[in-house]
């Protein structure tokens, strides 16, 4: 619906009103969920109390807390608070169009990144392939990935989980409520890169991820990024003591800025370890929305009903000034790293590099993709880097519209069957990194 006053939608919470921009339509700052602070602030996502009157949803809402990084796009420090639990929509018209939805995850190694970042605009997919854009904010950090329940007990279950928990009720959200902004629930496709991509893998391997999801993209990310419980214990600890180990209720009352002080400390000090791992405030299997590791659900069927496009983007590395790779630097200064990885981790993992040289500017895969999956349960790159390019893989031929790229880039397409691996470009849009 709309009006001289901007276009409105109607959500489950009140409705929203939005604005004209670029021949599209702009929903900004809508909460998905109830803001996480105060005895929220480690509770899983609750939904959000409902207002009368049409809200302001022209401006984007905050971001969630974080510190900036050494990348090219993470840099410069953002505007962020604990309310940051907001979605942007970018639809053609807010209307009964039945449009096909992409949802897009930020990456940024669960540390940084944000929704409204503008190269996340989903203005050319509304444009020129009719597709109704979602980007969302989630928890990060210690505040999202960070298991205190060994150490605080029951009332902090879901803290290793709360930023992934964030993202499944972003996906909810969007079940229950796109079709007022024009798109379709039954035709959603959810994206990510680097750590938005090992998002999307853990939305197929996780139970609560069921149904809510048609189609899925991975970019340079797999399903391998994730802690066990008792790594997950350990780096709890760590956390824990950096901030001298207060009670729970101390812990809930602590300036945001000392937990983040102490996020940094840990990371710092788990980088100068000889085998430290993936990095330390990552997802933490165990709780139910993820029972077990992702490439163990997946291996034995989860998601394997979702056509899955995946790749790895080619110049990402240079977001960290990377454009020749030598191990060393790759190390370090591409994937932020230690010079000495730890034994059997591939250096530079994440980013799809194998610390050999390559060609300047490249991330050099494997020599060749592995064949598409013909079994129930699909293969999904779970050690070592993706390959370059990227396919579909699913189960049988396809007909979709879908993006196949980050929402900034001008690129969608419509797949009529999954191509082979050598018939798909190489090149996708890098994001902000990890």
């Amino acid at each position: 619906m709309t009006s001289d006053a901007g276009p409105l939608a109607h959500t489950t919470a009140g409705p929203v009103r939005g604005r004209h921009r670029q021949g599209v339509e702009l929903f900004a700052g809508i909460p998905y969920a109830a803001p996480p602070v105060g005895s929220r602030r480690f509770a899983p996502p609750a939904p959000p109390e409902p207002w009368d009157g049409a809200r302001d949803a022209r401006r984007f809402g905050k971001s969630a807390p974080q510190l900036p990084g050494e990348g090219l796009t993470n840099r410069v420090p953002v505007d962020w608070d604990e309310d940051c639990l907001p979605l942007n929509v970018v639809t053609p018209a807010a209307d009964d169009g039945h449009r096909p939805v992409y949802v897009w995850i930020h990456g940024g190694a669960y540390l940084h990144g944000q929704g409204s970042t503008p190269w996340y605009d989903g203005t050319p997919f509304a444009v020129r392939g009719d597709v109704v854009v979602v980007t969302i904010n989630y928890r990060l950090g210690a505040l999202g990935f960070c298991d205190l329940s060994s150490h605080l007990g029951e009332g902090f279950r879901s803290t290793g989980l709360n930023g992934f928990l964030d993202q499944l009720a972003a996906l909810e959200w969007v079940r229950d409520n796109i079709a007022a902004f024009g798109g379709d629930p039954d035709q959603v496709t959810v994206g990510g890169e680097s750590a938005g991509a090992f998002s999307v893998c853990n939305v197929l391997a996780s139970p609560h991820g069921d149904g809510l999801v048609h189609r899925a993209i991975a970019q340079s990310g797999a399903a391998h990024n994730a802690h066990d419980p008792e790594a997950g214990a350990g780096i709890a600890a760590q956390f824990l003591a950096a901030v001298d180990n207060p009670s729970a209720d101390d812990l809930l009352a602590l300036p945001v800025e000392r937990i983040l002080a102490a996020q940094q400390q840990v990371i710092t000090e788990r980088q100068v370890r000889a085998a430290h791992g993936i990095e330390p405030f990552y997802p933490v299997w165990g709780h139910e929305a993820l029972p077990a590791a992702p490439t163990d659900l997946i291996a034995t069927g989860a998601g394997a009903g979702v056509p899955l496009l995946t790749g790895t983007n080619e110049d990402e590395l240079a977001l960290w000034g990377v454009t020749g790779l030598d191990a060393a630097r790759t190390g370090c200064s591409g994937c932020r790293r230690s010079a000495t990885p730890s034994p059997g981790m591939p250096t530079g993992a994440p980013h799809g590099c194998t610390g050999s040289p390559g060609t300047p500017g490249r991330s050099t895969g494997s020599s060749a993709p592995p064949t598409p999956s013909r079994s129930p349960s699909r293969s999904i790159p779970s050690t070592g880097p993706a390959p370059t390019p990227s396919w579909v893989r699913g189960p049988g031929p396809t007909h979709w519209r879908r993006p196949y790229t980050t929402p900034g880039s001008p690129s969608s397409g419509t797949a009529t069957r999954p191509p082979p691996p050598s018939a798909t470009g190489r090149r996708t849009s890098p994001g902000p990194g990890s």
